[in-house]
Formats: structure tokens, sequence, C-alpha cells
């Protein structure tokens, strides 16, 4: 786990951020100031295949990504 904390400025609040990894060390989960998780999936060449924001609430939001044979990947958004 790598923690990031950020000083308050007169523009910006005081935060807090986490960022978990995989045992291939791409990020797994991360934590924002306001405790909102984002979780990520990756294929056997390390290509993201899925991120949810918002993990593990009502509003959460999945988005899948698929590559081509080129390594070109193209979003598919997907709410819930």
């Amino acid at each position: 786990m790598t923690s990031f904390h950020g000083h308050a400025s007169p523009h910006c609040a005081a935060s807090t951020s986490a960022i978990d990894y995989d045992a291939n060390g791409y990020p797994s989960s991360a934590l924002d100031s306001n405790g909102n998780r984002t979780t990520y999936q990756y294929n056997a060449q390390g290509q993201l295949l899925e991120k949810i924001e918002g993990h593990g609430t009502a509003v959460a939001r999945k988005t899948t990504y698929e590559w081509d044979n080129k390594k070109i990947f193209n979003p598919i958004p997907m709410s819930n």
C-alpha cells in the first residue's frame, strides 16, 4: 500500500489517499480522501480490463475495457 498525504492550503483541504497493488505491481484499488474506493482488474498482459468507481456503493460505476491485437483499448462505460 502506498499512502499520500496532502497538506491543507487556502484553496484545498488536507487529504489522504491510498493505493493497494496486486502481486504483479498493478494498482488493485485506490481510496481517495473522501473514502471513495476504485478497484481495477487486469489481464495476464497487465492491460486494464475493468474499473469500478465507487466500489461497494449504490452509485458504483463500472467501465470495462476491450483490447485489440494492436493493444488499443476501447472503454465501454456501464452503470452499476
